[in-house]
């Protein structure tokens, strides 16, 4: 009771720091294990939140724990300032001793993903990280910090047939658009890096680009995808959706794409119209692409529309005359 009007009457004067020294001076007199706790706590996250001294913190919340081991709270605590302070033994101890004493489900969960990323990033013991993200995964099967984590480690260690199980688990349960789609790059990665499958991995990118709005990054890979395999078709078809889903704003972007079509179009399928038509689209977009022009110029002479080849070589001269 004393220390509770104590407490209120510093604090009505706005005097944090003082009620932060005299709670760590009080504390190792406590006469009751729960008050010399409760006096730490208050040490430990005003030091913590309000003055931002974490070593300070750091020492409360030790002396907290010797007073009461089991404190679940202390420890995750405790366990997240070693980790901001980049003491990453220290800062698995505590959490393997979290993992073993509290009850309450989502602070396990919390407890072991930091633990498989302290294993996997710090401590480099991929197997251990592995681990704790299976012990998450038992409690939480649609655990996306999980799957994610333990999919990359997979295909580090070129496990293709798991790495792939954990990607397509995450792109049809991941809330968020942009995270599915990453997750689907990253199986048709895994569909080309591990299987040599192909066919496999363009299924992947076209789910991906029915997701993304716009489908850049699905597109880019299943166009370089089209390029390695010769499938000139399939790639011609994949730009001509990129062009589809581009806004009016894109000019600079949709010639770019015209004028590789157009040369596809030419050099590998032997569709001259079609050719043409992109390599003016282009040049309508973006006048000055002289590499469109000089494409266009060359494809009407090759096939004789020589007064058409003319007017091209023509505007090519007059932009650059020498």
């Amino acid at each position: 009771q004393i220390w509770a009007r104590y407490e209120r009457l510093v604090l009505a004067h706005g005097d944090h720091r003082r009620l932060v020294e005299t709670a760590a001076k009080v504390a190792p007199d406590a006469r009751k294990p729960e008050r010399q706790v409760a006096l730490y706590w208050l040490v430990g996250c005003q030091q913590r939140d309000r003055f931002h001294n974490r070593p300070a913190a750091v020492r409360a919340l030790n002396k907290l724990l010797s007073a009461d081991p089991a404190h679940v709270e202390a420890l995750e605590a405790l366990a997240i300032l070693y980790a901001a302070e980049e003491q990453w033994n220290e800062a698995n101890a505590v959490d393997t001793r979290l993992v073993q004493v509290t009850e309450d489900r989502e602070r396990l969960l919390r407890a072991r993903l930091r633990l498989a990323s302290i294993w996997n990033d710090r401590l480099s013991d991929p197997k251990q990280a592995g681990a704790n993200l299976r012990a998450v995964l038992d409690l939480d099967p649609k655990n996306a910090p999980a799957l994610r984590m333990l999919a990359e480690i997979h295909r580090r260690n070129r496990e293709f047939s798991p790495a792939a199980q954990m990607l397509q688990t995450l792109a049809e349960i991941e809330p968020d658009l942009d995270a599915r789609v990453q997750a689907l790059l990253e199986l048709a990665d895994v569909r080309l890096e591990g299987f040599n499958d192909e066919r496999g991995a363009a299924e992947v990118l076209r789910r991906a680009m029915e997701i993304e709005p716009r489908g850049e990054r699905a597109q880019g890979k299943l166009a370089a995808l089209f390029a390695r395999s010769g499938d000139w078709a399939g790639l011609v078809e994949t730009l001509e959706d990129q062009l589809r889903r581009l806004g009016p704003s894109d000019s600079p972007k949709a010639a770019t794409l015209h004028l590789e079509t157009g040369r596809i179009l030419s050099e590998k399928l032997d569709r001259a119209d079609a050719a043409i038509e992109n390599l003016h689209a282009a040049i309508r977009l973006d006048p000055e692409r002289d590499d469109a022009r000089g494409l266009l110029a060359e494809l009407l002479r090759k096939h004789e529309r020589f007064d058409e080849a003319v007017e091209e070589y023509r505007a090519l001269y007059h932009r650059d005359p020498f």
